[in-house]
């Protein structure tokens, strides 16, 4: 996998990167209603970047927890925070997402 200029690449859960679904009975990790539209769609394991970008990157993550914090649901993980960035224009263009093939790749 080589890097892109200018992104921050991560790992998709499922293979589309559509959300985790959890059980109606769990719908969140914080138990709290508000959460429930916050579904992780990318994994934290796997970040890679160049150094040249980590200012941009940070900039748009601190964007992230600022909008979070200060929503109905303030209850966050660091793939919360990267599917956040993937969603908003403003930031999508940082995040790349891929999926690992089985062959690691």
């Amino acid at each position: 996998m080589s890097v892109r200029r200018g992104t921050l690449q991560v790992e998709c859960y499922l293979t589309d990167c559509s959300p985790i679904r959890r059980p109606p009975q769990k719908p969140n990790f914080y138990e709290k209603p508000a959460c429930n539209a916050n579904d992780a769609r990318l994994a934290a394991g796997v970040l890679a970047l160049r150094g040249a970008d980590c200012d941009a990157i940070e900039g748009a993550y601190m964007n992230a927890i600022a909008d979070i914090a200060s929503g109905p649901c303030n209850c966050y993980d660091e793939e919360i925070i990267l599917t956040r960035m993937f969603d908003e224009a403003r930031s999508k263009s940082l995040v790349k997402p891929h999926y690992r093939d089985e062959d690691g790749s």
